[in-house]
């Protein structure tokens, strides 16, 4: 493991620190019965963040990855995606 990998690993270990400490912060004590409840709620908050990110990264990452589309019509792809919202 470089010297620069390891500094990432533990500025984005720091970084998710800080997320569930502000995480922590925003929760009303009074909602919750006890602290392990209460730390549950932020664990629970903070992985299901934690898993969209990881799937938008995931996403945008298929879609570097499949390449520019040549023969890509805007206009009906738009259309198609409003059809497809109003029928459900």
């Amino acid at each position: 493991m470089t010297g620069n990998t390891l500094v990432r690993q533990r500025t984005a270990s720091t970084a998710g620190y800080d997320r569930v400490v502000e995480m922590v912060k925003s929760v009303p004590t009074e909602c919750l019965d006890d602290i392990s409840r209460y730390i549950g709620y932020v664990l629970y908050c903070y992985n299901e963040r934690e898993a969209k990110i990881r799937n938008l990264k995931k996403a945008i990452q298929e879609g570097y990855e499949s390449g520019i589309c040549e023969d890509f019509d805007a206009d009906s792809f738009l259309k198609q995606l409003k059809s497809e919202r109003k029928n459900g």
